[in-house]
């Protein structure tokens, strides 16, 4: 009999939503934080869910360059919304640095935060394996897939290292167990034409509203394009 691992039967099946469910919410209870970098997405949303369902009390931080930045705006909904469902209090902290964009954004948010806390967690990376960006929509092959996966590193991880500074980072999603789940999950279950990381919306219905399942992707310090008249 195999004795080692346990776990042998579950190798090579299909991941099924139950195993993505339970696993992120073990990462999730082993990390001792309860701040969360918050823009009213579904990736930011999703762990913001799992953290009230399990009956933490959390603080979210949300930085714009614009007080009429869609992620500021999505982000309030979205908060009242959480603490109607689950009957609760969520401490927030709103901030604006206009005209600051990209890293110089990602700076001055970890300096904000530093004030409050010194550990914070958030949703980076996940986009790159459950195929979260328009590009992988636009053109759904593996050889997209793999070349944004390649450049996670560079792009992100080793930005965030850098300027977060001396505050503590948590990234639920890239912990080893979730990263295995979802490496082996087929691509064109990810994503299509018609759809971005397909896999990531299943586990969030049921859980989130539809508007933050489908709210527009930005990316943190990244421009927008406003509306006629000006408004966001």
């Amino acid at each position: 009999m195999i004795i080692h691992p346990e776990n042998w039967q579950a190798i090579g099946q299909p991941v099924s939503m139950t195993e993505l469910d339970n696993t992120l919410r073990t990462v999730l209870s082993e990390i001792d934080c309860d701040c969360l970098s918050y823009s009213g997405g579904l990736d930011s949303s999703l762990l913001l869910y799992y953290l009230l369902d399990m009956g933490r009390t959390v603080r979210t931080f949300t930085m714009t360059c614009d007080a009429k930045h869609p992620d500021m705006l999505y982000a309030k909904v979205a908060i009242r919304a959480f603490e109607e469902q689950f009957g609760v209090r969520i401490i927030n902290r709103w901030s604006v640095v206009p005209d600051v964009y990209g890293d110089d954004l990602v700076r001055a948010f970890y300096a904000e935060i530093a004030q409050w806390t010194d550990s914070i967690i958030t949703g980076d990376g996940v986009d790159e394996f459950m195929c979260g960006y328009y590009a992988h929509q636009a053109d759904p092959r593996e050889e997209v897939y793999y070349t944004n996966l390649r450049l996670l590193q560079e792009r992100h991880l080793a930005p965030l290292d850098e300027n977060s500074g001396s505050t503590r980072v948590y990234l639920p999603y890239m912990d080893k167990r979730f990263i295995h789940l979802m490496a082996q999950i087929p691509l064109e279950a990810k994503v299509d034409l018609y759809s971005r990381k397909k896999v990531l919306v299943e586990l969030a219905r049921n859980k989130l509203s539809q508007e933050i399942i489908e709210k527009k992707k930005y990316g943190f310090g990244t421009q927008y394009v406003k509306a006629v008249g000006g408004a966001a």
